[in-house]
């Protein structure tokens, strides 16, 4: 439609310039606000909700290249407030069990593990702090990212083999590598391997913590490796047939 015709008055041309600029002004506002990452279809099953969350693991933490923890983790997490993770040993007997309900952290027996929150809404083991949120601890023991991540991550590097997600949350800074899946080759982030970078904390850029987590699928299943917090490493594998 038209703004002007000879039959229109004056008002009637200031009225229609003042839409049109009103509409050109709503659009360019719109261009502004950042939208979530356009992830390509064959990546978007990485993203997932963190609820529920349900698997068994075969646990093993590793120092200085010695391993010094064996065990077998089973998870049931409905929700934020709902959460249940127990640690067992390889013939089936709880070593700890952690329980989370009504704010509020139970593990028993209560002096082997302190969990608890930074500040900033980090997950803390044993005083050190683990860059992931409570919401999110489902996700990563699957081995998916947050869906609620696409809402800060965008696109930097996308070469046809390989797609960079970067983003800020807060203080946290989060870098996600994921190469592309090749029909046959068995690469991409539902297949092969994947990692992910965690930087946080420190003081103008000074002492600032860095870890990695790492996902490859494989024939015998699902390994995750998380490395660079006090010098640990922590691997487990969801096995596809469990």
């Amino acid at each position: 439609m038209l703004c002007i015709n000879g039959r229109r008055r004056l008002t009637d041309f200031v009225q229609c310039l003042v839409f049109l600029a009103a509409m050109t002004s709503s659009c360019q506002t719109a261009k502004s606000i950042r939208e979530p990452a356009a992830i390509p279809v064959i990546l978007q099953p990485a993203f997932r909700s963190c609820f529920p969350s349900e698997a068994e693991a075969k646990l093993e933490i590793e120092k200085n290249g010695a391993r010094v923890f064996v065990s077998a983790v089973v998870w049931s997490i409905l929700n934020a407030d709902d959460m249940n993770l127990q640690v067992n040993t390889p013939l089936g007997e709880t070593i700890f069990d952690v329980k989370r309900a009504e704010g509020r952290w139970n593990l028993q027996p209560p002096d082997y593990i302190r969990i608890s929150e930074s500040k900033d809404g980090l997950l803390q083991v044993e005083g050190y702090d683990i860059p992931l949120k409570i919401s999110e601890i489902g996700c990563i023991l699957a081995g998916v990212w947050p869906a609620s991540w696409m809402r800060w991550l965008h696109v930097s590097l996308d070469n046809g083999q390989q797609l960079q997600m970067t983003g800020r949350d807060g203080g946290r800074f989060v870098k996600i590598d994921m190469p592309y899946a090749t029909p046959g080759n068995g690469t991409g982030f539902g297949r092969g391997l994947s990692c992910a970078e965690f930087k946080w904390g420190g003081f103008l850029g000074f002492f600032q913590r860095v870890v990695h987590l790492c996902r490859e699928n494989s024939k015998s299943g699902l390994n995750m490796r998380l490395t660079g917090i006090n010098d640990y490493n922590v691997i487990w594998n969801i096995d596809h047939g469990g």
